[in-house]
């Protein structure tokens, strides 16, 4: 899925800003 592509990089992006 195109989706879930781009939602696990978005998470990732989230974990990293919240560190």
């Amino acid at each position: 899925y195109a989706h879930a592509v781009p939602m696990s990089r978005t998470v990732g992006l989230t974990l990293r800003r919240e560190q």
